[in-house]
């Protein structure tokens, strides 16, 4: 958050306005909500007053929209859309077996990846139609100068008053003050189990993962089909093992890098460090941290152990290997091989009924 200004009192609440939230349903579906900070009238008619905040949403407005609107998917989505795709996957290739071979691929294929896609999308969406968010641009009056400043002077109270900090993370998140004193706030009366983290870049991976993957099974198929008995399963694999390893190799080793970028900036963290637009609001913001912890060595020393601890520091992060990143990336080919699976069951049975028939009419 980038304010002109900030009330001399925030972090107390003067006001007898409603704190407000919005649906996170309507974030997951608009783009548009997390991309920038304009159109403020038309977001700030998708918050309603609220009692209390499911998630509190931190993040930089510069960052990718799309890609935060593609982390908040993947974070509130579950196992049922893997599911789903299995169970459309199988039927497809169980009623289609039939068809033409090169067809049968790409018709279960398509409806695997689909199924998916389209599942993970509605079912976040009714699942989080009541799940309620504050995002700034939605919950903040930002046409009315007079009424951002009440609402900015508040932000500690959207903070106490939410169950969970959600964090979209980049590697300059702890360059930002506003972003720094978000956390200080929600840490001094919440646990450090409710302080959520996502990061973009393993996002990206995933996605890119898949998206590689599918490209991979839809070009072979095209070329199996195209060159016919002249296509070489063997060359054609050998060079998409390279193609493959350098543009997910880019990615991983990026995805990599900023993970050590982020255990670097944790244990070497310093509010001082953290910068901000306005000069008065960076005293202003220095002193209420200093005011809730006792002095910002202390503040930052909660913050070195949000996600590390000296005694279960771990090389790697686990993220890279939790079932929603496996559940992404593995999509095309469990589709693929469920269709193989199918295809061979079903023609081992017609197989064997024929064999059947045959004898049965033998003399």
């Amino acid at each position: 958050m980038s304010p002109d200004s900030m009330n001399g009192t925030a972090g107390t609440s003067q006001f007898n306005e409603p704190l407000r939230g919005c649906p996170l349903s309507s974030l997951i579906w608009d783009a548009s909500l997390l991309r920038n900070s304009e159109d403020y009238v038309a977001a700030y008619n998708t918050s309603t007053p609220v009692s209390s905040v499911d998630i509190f949403l931190s993040h930089a407005w510069s960052d990718s929209g799309w890609w935060k609107q593609a982390a908040l998917l993947t974070c509130c989505s579950s196992a049922m859309p893997y599911k789903v795709m299995v169970t459309s996957s199988i039927v497809a290739a169980w009623l289609c077996w039939y068809i033409s071979y090169d067809l049968y691929r790409l018709l279960v294929l398509l409806i695997g990846i689909f199924s998916f896609i389209g599942s993970t999308i509605t079912l976040s969406l009714f699942k989080h139609r009541n799940t309620t968010v504050f995002l700034d641009k939605c919950c903040i009056n930002q046409s009315d100068f007079a009424a951002k400043k009440r609402g900015i002077s508040r932000l500690s109270d959207y903070l106490r008053v939410s169950n969970k900090l959600v964090v979209l993370w980049t590697p300059s998140y702890l360059d930002r003050l506003w972003c720094v004193y978000e956390l200080a706030v929600f840490m001094r009366t919440h646990d450090k189990k409710d302080v959520i983290i996502l990061n973009l870049r393993h996002v990206k991976l995933c996605l890119w993962l898949m998206v590689i993957k599918l490209l991979d099974i839809v070009s072979f198929y095209a070329f199996q089909a195209y060159f016919g008995r002249q296509f070489h399963p063997s060359g054609y694999g050998s060079w998409i093992c390279i193609v493959t390893s350098i543009l997910v190799g880019h990615q991983a080793f990026g995805c990599f890098e900023d993970w050590i970028i982020f255990s670097s900036k944790l244990n070497s963290f310093s509010v001082s460090d953290a910068k901000c637009t306005s000069p008065d609001d960076y005293t202003k913001l220095k002193d209420l941290i200093t005011e809730l912890y006792g002095s910002e060595d202390h503040f930052a020393a909660r913050v070195r152990g949000l996600c590390l601890n000296s005694a279960d520091e771990k090389p790697a992060p686990l993220w890279l290997l939790s079932r929603d990143s496996l559940r992404i990336c593995s999509v095309a080919y469990t589709v693929y091989l469920l269709s193989l699976v199918v295809l061979l069951y079903r023609y081992s049975t017609f197989t064997k009924e024929r064999q059947l028939q045959q004898r049965k009419y033998l003399p």
